[in-house]
């Protein structure tokens, strides 16, 4: 919602009236900031019913911004934007000659450039999320420098020219399999900046003639992500610094994974989805591990790796192992959800500290009360679950994705 007040409040700057399209499912307008929010006039839901492939929105954006660039004689039109999906439609639209204004976050830096790139007036929402543009640092000697921004133009540049970085890819992960390929060391990688400017410093000291490997394409990078919207996470994001910090906190810590034919299956066990005891069943933790948001979101957008309906466990792990070694996710991935907080909530578990068995009966219990399909394993239930319980939750709810389990 706040970043759609934003871009709002941005137009009305320059003395237009704005009347705002929300193109979402009709659960969003139960949730109380969309529902403020959808109290003007001059804001309204259209309700879009998403089905598997939950590509439903998107093609209602491209229709409705399509028909307007066809029929609204004089109007400025606006879209707002978080990924690169409508980059083709966009430009066909400034090609008309048609006044449009495409509003992105800062924060989505690939997107910002790709909108720019088609020519259209591109308005970047928010501030500047990695601070200030310079750095001062003091050396051991006492004596200090300061830098500018030069070290994260230096690293987006030269970890593009050996292999690390595609032309739009994300910026930590390639500095990450840089640092790691040449064991290098230990690397801060969040914030980011850090990491940038260790991985500069690194190249300028080493020298021009210095041989570095190019990257073979063999590695994946992690930074788990747990859940934004946790117990007292306001108040304990507000001391990590963040709604984005207090995730990655919850996250675990970073960890990198060689391919082979196992990594999928590896990376599942390391952010929880699967085990030897409780989550045992492959093919459930694959359909909860892309059901999660923040995974679905990078499967279907950026990788274009959802499952399909005729997909079988073993053409899903091919997906995973494909976009986990692409250059188009930042590595946040979600780590396996903790149901503890949420069956005490519901009244379904007494103590946030029982052990897995206990959370297992509890499962089991809600399942059972509210006539919810039974599952085979923990993590399977856990899916159960948390699609019921987010059911009317716009920016948590589980995706109904199927394939032949």
């Amino acid at each position: 919602v706040s970043i759609c007040r934003q871009a709002i409040q941005e137009l009305k700057r320059e003395g237009r009236k704005v009347f705002t399209s929300v193109f979402a499912e009709p659960e969003r307008q139960k949730n109380k900031k969309w529902s403020d929010f959808l109290q003007s006039p001059y804001n309204c839901l259209c309700p879009i019913e998403r089905s598997l492939e939950g590509e439903e929105v998107d093609e209602a954006i491209t229709a409705r911004l399509s028909q307007l660039a066809e029929t609204a004689d004089g109007a400025c039109l606006a879209l707002l934007a978080t990924h690169t999906g409508y980059v083709d439609l966009v430009k066909k639209i400034v090609s008309t000659r048609r006044d449009l204004v495409v509003c992105v976050p800062r924060g989505a830096v690939s997107s910002v450039q790709a909108y720019q790139e088609t020519g259209a007036r591109v308005l970047p929402l928010g501030r500047i999320p990695e601070g200030p543009k310079i750095r001062a640092f003091l050396d051991p000697g006492g004596t200090g420098r300061v830098e500018t921004a030069e070290p994260w133009k230096a690293a987006r540049r030269e970890d593009q020219e050996w292999g690390y970085r595609g032309e739009r890819g994300y910026l930590i992960p390639s500095v990450a399999k840089f640092w790691f390929a040449h064991d290098l060391g230990r690397l801060t990688v969040f914030p980011a900046q850090a990491g940038c400017a260790a991985a500069h410093r690194r190249i300028k000291d080493a020298g021009p003639g210095t041989a570095w490997i190019e990257y073979r394409n063999d590695l994946a990078f992690f930074l788990p992500v747990g859940d934004r919207e946790a117990q007292n996470s306001i108040r304990v994001n507000a001391q990590l610094g963040g709604q984005l910090a207090g995730s990655i906190y919850r996250g675990g810590g970073p960890f990198m994974v060689q391919d082979s034919e196992d990594m999928v299956l590896e990376v599942l066990r390391r952010m929880g989805y699967l085990d030897e005891e409780f989550s045992n069943d492959l093919a459930e933790a694959l359909l909860t591990f892309v059901s999660m948001p923040e995974n679905s979101y990078w499967l279907r957008k950026n990788c274009k790796a959802m499952p399909d309906p005729s997909d079988t466990p073993e053409d899903v792990l091919v997906k995973l192992r494909r976009a986990f070694l692409s250059h188009d996710t930042s590595g946040h991935w979600r780590r396996a959800p903790d149901m503890r907080p949420e069956l005490v909530r519901a009244g379904f578990l007494r103590k946030w500290n029982d052990d897995q068995s206990a959370v297992m009966d509890a499962m089991r219990s809600y399942i059972a009360r509210y006539g919810l399909q039974e599952r085979r394993s923990y993590i399977g239930h856990a899916y159960t679950v948390l699609q019921h319980f987010y059911r009317s939750d716009p920016e948590r709810s589980m995706g109904s994705v199927t394939f032949r389990m």
